[in-house]
């Protein structure tokens, strides 16, 4: 819990998140995508870092905002998930402006707007998704946190230190030249800040079903306690899907065969029928040691 297991010390920068496209999308603008993606519904998709990461979040919230549905394809790391937009695996994502700058410059990349309030001096003829009269507004930000309940005085006492080297002229140069805006608020700053961002963003993982992802995603991952049921079984396959799609080592037959074989395993009472399908997640590198054994306890 970000309000219950730490102390807030500072917002140290903000960062604008931008709207990407694979060049041969057709469309040019965010009017452009949202008439599309309702005029071929279930057809575009979008990539991200993994489910529930802010650049999952980001376009879900783009999603019930402009009330689209484009297809969610988590990769392992927004860096995969980048390259899978220049490829043409995915259509979209949203990701930071100082990853995304030298491919959109190369013209691997197609930038629709900036997810921020304001636009960026690095892309200043760049607009912003809220000036497509969509009230939206997605920034990436940093931040430093202390253990919870840590004395105030101490806190303050390192939001000075911080506060002090956000504002030399070198350290500001560095950022800005990445389009990276230092902020240095207070813990009180912080901590309304970091209120206001969860109360907003909650909405978004609840209607988005994000929660239960996250708690397969556990199981699958041998951390969790609770005993499987569908939704493990759906992530399961999720991730299998997303394997095969991202490396392209299965054709499509071979992606069902799989699907299909997993999960009868999965969904079988006795104990090695969960053993076989372990065994497979195992053998495609998606589930660790622990969460082997775990399932083995089972």
């Amino acid at each position: 819990d970000s309000i219950r297991d730490f102390s807030p010390v500072s917002v140290t920068a903000a960062m604008p998140m931008l709207l990407l496209a694979n060049p041969a999308l057709a469309a040019k603008s965010v009017p452009e995508l949202v008439a599309l993606a309702k005029a071929q519904p279930g057809k575009l998709n979008f990539a991200s870092g993994g489910t529930g990461t802010g650049i999952h979040v980001a376009f879900e919230l783009f999603n019930m905002t402009t009330g689209i549905k484009l297809t969610h394809v988590p990769y392992k790391g927004a860096a995969p998930g980048m390259m899978g937009v220049m490829a043409g695996e995915a259509d979209l994502m949203f990701n930071g402006l100082p990853s995304a700058l030298p491919f959109i410059k190369a013209g691997r990349l197609r930038a629709l707007a900036v997810g921020g309030a304001r636009r960026t001096p690095l892309l200043p003829a760049l607009p912003t998704v809220a000036e497509s009269g969509i009230s939206f507004d997605y920034s990436g930000w940093f931040a430093v946190v202390a253990p919870a309940r840590t004395a105030p005085a101490i806190a303050a006492r390192l939001h000075d230190a911080l506060a002090n080297v956000l504002a030399r002229a070198e350290m500001k140069e560095q950022l800005s030249g990445q389009g990276i805006e230092p902020i240095g608020s207070t813990p009180a700053q912080f901590a309304v800040f970091l209120r206001e961002e969860n109360s907003r963003l909650e909405k978004v993982v609840v209607a988005a079903g994000l929660r239960q992802a996250h708690a397969a995603a556990v199981v699958h991952q041998g951390c969790g306690q609770g005993a499987i049921d569908g939704h493990d079984i759906d992530h399961a396959l999720l991730q299998i899907r997303t394997h095969i799609f991202t490396r392209g080592n299965r054709g499509l037959k071979g992606q069902k065969m799989l699907e299909v074989e997993l999960a009868q395993l999965l969904h079988q009472d006795e104990p090695q029928g969960l053993r076989a399908a372990v065994g497979q997640l195992v053998d495609l590198k998606m589930l660790g040691c622990a969460g082997r054994q775990r399932f083995d306890e089972r």
